[in-house]
């Protein structure tokens, strides 16, 4: 069974903003950017309990081409994804988000 995905709304605007950063940055970087979230979310979707565990259920996904991780909880029928982590970023910035 596949599992649905479902962003926490910053998680999606944090996506947009780095795609629209590397858009900006170099014409077709914020494409490249996009098929390497796409990438790694797939790798995750195959192994959802592969991930780097962080706190509780909570794990990570780093992208291997940016300086970005996907922080993330699997349940028994969605995946969610509550961060699209900068590392530059300070750390656990995303910690009160509240998995559904």
């Amino acid at each position: 069974m596949t599992l649905a995905v479902v962003f926490h709304p910053l998680a999606e605007l944090e996506l947009e903003d780095a795609v629209l950063y590397y858009e900006h940055e170099s014409s077709g970087l914020g494409r490249a950017f996009l098929t390497e979230f796409r990438l790694s979310l797939e790798w995750i979707l195959a192994h959802p309990s592969a991930g780097t565990p962080i706190v509780e259920a909570l794990r990570r996904r780093s992208m291997s081409r940016s300086p970005y991780a996907l922080i993330y909880q699997a349940a028994p029928t969605h995946l969610y994804v509550l961060a699209v982590a900068n590392h530059h970023r300070r750390p656990f910035y995303w910690g009160d988000r509240q998995a559904r």
